[in-house]
């Protein structure tokens, strides 16, 4: 990992990164808070060995959504009293 303005962000890591304020719903009206997670691992290759380098590719873990008859990432809505990475342990563990 490489420390990035003294905080110890990880740099090289592919996506969207953001700082979350200790009181996140400060800024809207009537905020609907939720969290959750993207969990992938690295399908097996032909070796059965779960590696990138034989192009074995990523695997993504989805809900099924039967009211919406789709597919989204885990996540869901913060509970009363509950923090943001509690709620996302809870929605995706």
């Amino acid at each position: 990992m490489v420390v990035v303005a003294g905080r110890g962000f990880p740099q090289g890591v592919v996506g969207r990164f953001q700082v979350v304020p200790a009181d996140p719903g400060s800024g809207f009206a009537r905020p609907v808070l939720a969290a959750g997670a993207v969990l992938w691992r690295w399908a097996a290759g032909a070796d059965g060995a779960a590696d990138a380098a034989d192009g074995g590719g990523r695997l993504f873990a989805c809900v099924h959504r039967p009211g919406y008859d789709d597919w989204s990432l885990a996540k869901g809505k913060v509970d009363a009293g509950e923090s943001l990475p509690v709620t996302a342990v809870r929605e995706v563990g």
